[in-house]
């Protein structure tokens, strides 16, 4: 019997408002399926785009700074 493997990752469901969205934090590296501190991440947000080209942003280690107390990008 063979075993697929889906990869889940972190997300939160949009319980406040018509105006918040949906988010999904993965790692930006295909091989990859753990999210991990200090490393490049991709954040997609759920929103239908008519004109947006792309729903997901990248950030990428040494281009982000992050602040203790509160916690900021």
């Amino acid at each position: 019997m063979s075993h697929i493997a889906r990869r889940q990752y972190f997300g939160q469901e949009n319980v406040s408002g018509p105006k918040d969205y949906p988010l999904i934090f993965a790692p930006f590296d295909d091989e990859e399926d753990v999210v991990r501190e200090s490393r490049d991440l991709k954040i997609t947000f759920s929103v239908s785009a008519v004109c947006i080209p792309s729903t997901t942003w990248q950030l990428v280690l040494g281009m982000w700074t992050k602040f203790q107390g509160p916690f900021r990008i």
